[in-house]
């Protein structure tokens, strides 16, 4: 998307400008809504309105792929530069959306959905990486990475999880788990999707900035799936786990020593 031009056109609410002030402000955007929603669920949970945690992520989700699959769309005709009808882009997105919540959502087809989770979790970070500046997606993502492992040890997390998936609930069930489309599960383990960003948003991050460079990307890319690897063979010892930390903790730290040697 960056090299297509199109990235050009897009609005965010966000600023682009890497100063102190500017991160925060950035991150006071991005965690602000974040939080409302977490304590909306947690509500939520506690009022057994399980129901409606569903449609909210039914719909989250749909809105998200529809707006990550037109925005790589444009892109694409833009980069190849196919003259395509306004409305094409957005047609196809919606059919491929719709599409894609109806298995994530209406199916056990587990292999499929995680396929599909993993794909637009990873195009929601990068598109992610373009709308913010590298210094605030660091700081984003180490603000992230210490509100989660609190959270799941101590704090909203920690209640929704155990209140809102009772003992015997699969994650992988159809309409049995209420956190459809926001956990990623596999073969008996499950991920958040919101870490998958994450991880994305970190890779696409470290390779278009200072300036493009794939060699720096797959160099913070290797830590962070190490990072990955270990947070996973824990959770195959417990119920749940924080996922941020381990992988940005080694995804930072190889990040800035690479810009700090000038890579």
């Amino acid at each position: 998307m960056k090299i297509s031009g199109f990235t050009e056109i897009i609005e965010t609410p966000f600023f682009t400008q890497e100063d102190l002030l500017h991160t925060v402000l950035n991150s006071v955007m991005f965690i602000a809504p974040m939080l409302a929603g977490t304590l909306t669920i947690l509500l939520l949970v506690k009022l057994r309105k399980l129901k409606i945690i569903t449609i909210m992520f039914m719909a989250t989700f749909m809105l998200s792929s529809l707006a990550v699959y037109e925005s790589i769309l444009t892109s694409l005709a833009f980069l190849l530069r196919v003259d395509l009808s306004p409305y094409a882009p957005f047609y196809i997105s919606l059919s491929l959306s719709l599409v894609s919540t109806l298995i994530v959502f209406g199916t056990n087809w587990e292999a499929i959905s995680f396929l599909i989770l993993v794909l637009v979790g990873s195009l929601i970070g990068s598109l992610l990486s373009i709308m913010l500046p590298s210094w605030s997606i660091v700081a984003l993502a180490i603000i992230l990475a210490a509100y989660d492992y609190v959270s799941v040890r101590s704090g909203p997390l920690k209640h929704i999880i155990e209140e809102g998936i009772r003992p015997g609930t699969k994650t992988g069930g159809k309409g049995t788990n209420p956190f459809k489309g926001a956990i990623v599960p596999f073969r008996g383990v499950s991920i958040g999707l919101g870490d998958i960003i994450f991880y994305s948003a970190l890779s696409s991050a470290a390779t278009l900035y200072p300036r493009l460079s794939l060699t720096r990307g797959l160099l913070v890319a290797a830590p962070l799936c190490m990072g990955v690897y270990m947070t996973l063979r824990k959770l195959e010892k417990r119920s749940y786990i924080a996922a941020l930390p381990l992988p940005v903790a080694f995804a930072i730290a190889t990040y800035l020593s690479l810009r700090a040697l000038g890579v």
